[in-house]
């Protein structure tokens, strides 16, 4: 029986409970990723990332406060050249994550699991950063589209690619075989955190071409770094496996079902914790009391007029508003109202094209904590 084979009869021949797992996390994934007016979840999806590209730096050892990554999606540097080096280093992580996820959204029949994706990731990342994220731990220098290890190229990845027609009408399948595949590719292609991001970006790129990344209203690297003692734990046995076989059969190999299992979980939980924190009325009540401070004097920013939580209520639900609406929405004068919305946009809780656009929902870095508690960890807008 050639490798294809053993795979795809290991697949459907996983327990139980884990294909139970696989498919309560489509569920809930699906259900997070339609619960919101498609504009806002465009929005939403700003926010996740800039979380994404805070945790994905975490897991290397660096940290980069989330207003100061925001500033870097946008093209503002410090003058410092180590903070500047993290900004350009997770503007690279943000370009690659959203050029990855267009090219399986335009080719959906890509060899994803072939290997020629995790590769294109490898150098579109690495061509991008700083010349000091360039060289691995392990003292030897990365080229952009070149794993360091020597037999990567050499990899029997094609097992995967083989078996993907029979998954892609069974999202279970599809979705256990990402997990096994991230594991396959953390333990024998990628050099250990050096590399390890570009399969975290795969694994992501994957979950989209499946359409199981919930819209993107989550962030993949947040929940590895809440879970991460275990999923190093994982990995470090994985990668001391001899027989690479085994590491492809997930129904018969106790350390790879495991693995699956603990992912599924994770994945599971993560997703949950992102429900609650959206949840649309708890989520307005925080913007209405947030607006309520504002209009109190909070120390630190200019006041605002409670009048502005009706826009804010009005772009959420509605993902855009005309721009003519603003006093009508708000109960107030042309004049005020246009100031009111112009004090807003400076500040990026509105956001608008142009001076004629209308006007969508903005979540800037400095109310994340207000209206997204715990997205991200105490202490994360603590200078570098």
């Amino acid at each position: 029986m050639n490798q294809a084979m053993c795979l795809k009869k290991g697949v459907e021949e996983l327990a139980e409970e884990l294909m139970e797992s696989a498919f309560n996390y489509i569920k809930e994934a699906h259900s997070l990723q339609y619960a919101l007016n498609p504009e806002t979840t465009l929005v939403l999806r700003f926010v996740t990332g800039n979380a994404d590209c805070y945790f994905a730096n975490l897991l290397e050892g660096y940290h980069i406060p989330p207003g100061l990554v925001e500033k870097a999606f946008s093209g503002q540097y410090e003058e410092d050249l180590s903070i500047r080096n993290l900004q350009l280093l997770s503007r690279a992580h943000s370009k690659t994550h959203q050029l990855a996820m267009e090219q399986v959204l335009l080719d959906a029949d890509k060899r994803a699991f072939s290997g020629d994706l995790a590769t294109w990731i490898h150098q579109s990342f690495f061509r991008r950063v700083p010349k000091e994220f360039r060289e691995a731990r392990s003292g030897a220098e990365i080229t952009p589209g070149r794993w360091i290890k020597q037999d990567a190229s050499q990899a029997k990845t094609d097992v995967f690619s083989d078996t993907l027609p029979s998954f892609k009408n069974q999202g279970v399948h599809h979705l256990l075989a990402i997990i096994v595949h991230h594991a396959y590719l953390m333990a024998h292609w990628a050099e250990p955190v050096s590399e390890s991001r570009i399969v975290r970006l795969h694994t992501q790129a994957c979950l989209r071409m499946a359409d199981m990344d919930a819209g993107g209203l989550w962030s993949f690297c947040r929940m590895l770094f809440h879970n991460r003692q275990a999923y190093h734990r994982f990995l470090k046995s994985i990668s001391e496996k001899e027989d690479l076989m085994e590491l492809k059969l997930p129904a018969t190999d106790r350390l790879i079902y495991s693995f699956s299992a603990f992912f599924l979980n994770a994945f599971i939980s993560e997703i949950r914790s992102m429900k609650n924190l959206l949840q649309q009325d708890v989520l307005l009540g925080r913007v209405r009391k947030y607006i309520a401070l504002r209009s109190a004097g909070l120390d630190g920013f200019r006041p605002l007029r409670t009048e502005a939580y009706y826009l804010l209520e009005s772009t959420f639900l509605r993902g855009k508003v005309p721009r003519g609406e603003a006093g009508r929405i708000c109960g107030l004068g042309e004049r005020t109202a246009r100031s009111l919305v112009s004090a807003m946009l400076s500040e990026g809780l509105l956001l608008s094209e142009n001076h004629r656009a209308p006007l969508r929902l903005g979540i800037p870095s400095h109310v994340s904590d207000w209206w997204l508690p715990g997205l991200f960890p105490a202490g994360a807008d603590t200078p570098v």
